[in-house]
């Protein structure tokens, strides 16, 4: 990432990734949902791995990225994020145009620039599927976007306050 000191960890992020923070720049956050409850799910998250941390953060649901004109401006928006965030009710394969959107939000990103990519996937079950599409597809995405990868499971019902 291109930030300088101090260095935070992360919750989500071992030993080897750390993400590093200026004093003047937030923390460019960009979370992609597909319903109210996947978004607050996110923010809750959010919440709890950057305590204190100044954080920018932008909410597209899925239903805004559909048509070309907002889909290409979000993209142009959120191609800078530190972190992007796909916040989904379950691990089934994404719609179409949030594959294009992803695509063109990536290949809009400058070469060299890190960054992660976490996907938030509430489910009924609290049993990861590390085999599931969405996470390969995810993970592609990560390597050709040139950010780290990480998926996050939450269970269904058990979002707590953003308060």
């Amino acid at each position: 990432m291109k930030r300088t000191q101090p260095a935070i960890e992360s919750d989500f992020a071992d030993a080897d990734n750390v993400i590093i923070l200026s004093a003047e720049q937030p923390l460019k956050i960009c979370i992609v949902f597909d319903d109210d409850a996947s978004a607050r799910s996110a923010e809750v998250l959010i919440k709890h791995a950057a305590p204190g941390l100044p954080c920018d953060v932008q909410l597209f649901a899925f239903d805004e990225l559909d048509p070309p004109g907002p889909g290409v401006t979000a993209a142009r928006n959120a191609s800078d994020s530190d972190i992007l965030v796909v916040a989904v009710r379950d691990d089934h394969a994404l719609p179409g145009h949030i594959q294009l959107w992803l695509g063109l939000c990536l290949g809009l990103r400058e070469q060299g620039v890190g960054g992660l990519l976490l996907a938030l996937i509430r489910r009924a079950d609290e049993v990861a599927d590390a085999e599931s599409s969405l996470i390969d597809y995810l993970k592609t995405v990560a390597v050709i976007g040139g950010l780290e990868f990480f998926p996050r499971r939450a269970p269904l019902g058990k979002i707590t306050s953003i308060d």
